[in-house]
């Protein structure tokens, strides 16, 4: 369901739906009256540069904006929520812009979800090392940015794990395995910071 608040022409609150007030944390009896900005209050999910003010961006241009796909609301006891929003303005007979409608709703599910298919497939699932795939694409991202700048350096380090098969074959996959993760964390504890780790077999 869609929350829904409706802001007048001075930038006050008149209207709010009951999901609205769900996500805000604010009954609609006591922000009626109130600024926008106080009760919808947005942030940056990566904590980037925050979203313009949407009713304040709406006021002036006089037409309909959609929030940063990356947008998280801030409820009135600092939870944050990841919203999808669109506001529009509400014109009169005139024309005129009367004030503003913000429509949104709760996306954090779907953003987790989109967060964990990214990294199941850039990330190996045994150690949690990057995987070829990912590997092979921030090389050539390296390989760029030395060409942009000579001066740049890389190293690449190798690591076999020579003859697994053999703890494989005595003693059974799932103990090679436990090898492979217990390798995989020695390098992750002992590698510089900024290095990068991947699994590429």
């Amino acid at each position: 369901l869609d929350a829904v608040i409706t802001v007048d022409r001075d930038g006050r609150i008149d209207y709010m739906n009951p999901v609205a007030e769900s996500l805000t944390e604010w009954d609609a009896a006591e922000a009626l009256g109130r600024p926008s900005h106080e009760v919808v209050r947005l942030a940056a999910e990566d904590r980037g540069k925050a979203p313009e003010d949407p009713v304040r961006r709406v006021m002036a241009r006089g037409a309909a904006e959609a929030l940063s796909d990356q947008a998280v609301l801030i409820s009135r006891s600092g939870q944050e929520v990841a919203v999808q929003a669109n506001a529009a303005p509400i014109r009169g007979r005139g024309g005129e812009v009367n004030g503003v409608v913000i429509v949104f709703h709760d996306v954090s599910r779907e953003r987790r979800m989109r967060r964990l298919l990214s990294y199941q497939a850039s990330h190996d699932a045994l150690t949690g090392l990057i995987n070829r795939r990912e590997f092979e694409r921030r090389l050539n991202s390296a390989l760029e940015s030395v060409r942009a700048d000579p001066s740049l350096r890389h190293a690449v380090v190798y690591v076999d794990l020579d003859q697994l098969h053999v703890i494989n074959e005595n003693f059974g996959m799932h103990v090679g395995d436990e090898v492979i993760a217990k390798v995989a964390e020695v390098v992750r504890r002992r590698s510089p910071v900024g290095a990068l780790a991947a699994r590429i077999s």
